[in-house]
């Protein structure tokens, strides 16, 4: 009973102690909209002495996949600054809850704040385990319910905050194509058509779609990107085989 408790004990503080000396994690990022001018963040490299990345912010698609070190379960991305006794210092721009994965998705989101961070970073697990090839991920980042219709029919409402993966679509036309509409909740029972759209069904790709509400135009937004990760790209390094590490 006792060495039950000691062996709890000792699992939940190796715990504690990995998530506050950080986690490896590899990830790709995609930011909506770059801010302030600027248009790269650093991440903290794996190792003791391996110091700091530099990291792109991509807008049209996702990034090359990178390393960085995270603590405390967050994802942090920042710049770093000149005190005026010559040493640096780290202002966080970026920050957001790591997802359970050792290999994740970034989307970075502009929060609207003139201090602290500038970004929040939403994290998702990016294996194929995770998100199939062929399949699409929808993240709702409107303030009301959106819902995906699929050749005529309606699938269930996504939430605010929510997402939801859809499996490749097997009903199509001759050349893979497919109708896909996305309808906005505006009220109780009232769906609102803004995007329809033919897709093409392909298990060479994935797709992520992307719903807001613009408070400047009180306009929906749809964001469509294809993704074909990087490991499915084909491989040019002789002897090194193809697929998901």
């Amino acid at each position: 009973m006792l060495r039950a408790l000691f062996l709890t004990i000792f699992l939940t503080l190796s715990h504690v102690v990995a998530q506050n000396e950080g986690v490896k994690v590899v990830f790709r990022l995609l930011c909506f909209e770059q801010r302030d001018g600027i248009d790269a963040l650093w991440v903290a490299q794996p190792g003791a002495d391996a110091g700091n990345k530099e990291v792109v912010l991509f807008t049209g698609g996702f990034s090359e996949e990178h390393e960085g070190v995270f603590a405390a379960g967050k994802a942090e991305l920042f710049v770093e600054e000149t005190r005026p006794d010559g040493t640096k210092s780290r202002k966080v721009l970026a920050s957001g809850k790591l997802a359970d994965s050792p290999r994740q998705a970034f989307l970075l989101i502009p929060t609207g704040e003139k201090s602290g961070p500038i970004y929040r970073i939403l994290c998702f697990d990016d294996r194929e385990s995770a998100f199939p090839m062929g399949a699409t991920r929808l993240i709702n980042l409107a303030t009301f319910p959106v819902r995906l219709a699929i050749a005529e029919k309606d699938l269930p409402p996504i939430e605010p905050g929510g997402m939801q993966i859809y499996p490749m679509v097997k009903t199509v036309d001759e050349w893979n194509m497919f109708k896909a509409r996305i309808d906005f909740g505006v009220k109780a029972d009232q769906w609102v058509p803004v995007s329809t759209q033919s897709w093409k069904a392909s298990d060479q790709k994935r797709d992520w779609v992307v719903t807001s509400f613009s408070a400047e135009t009180r306009q929906p937004v749809v964001r469509l990107y294809k993704d074909i990760p990087p490991w499915r790209k084909p491989n040019l390094e002789i002897g090194k085989p193809e697929g998901q590490p």
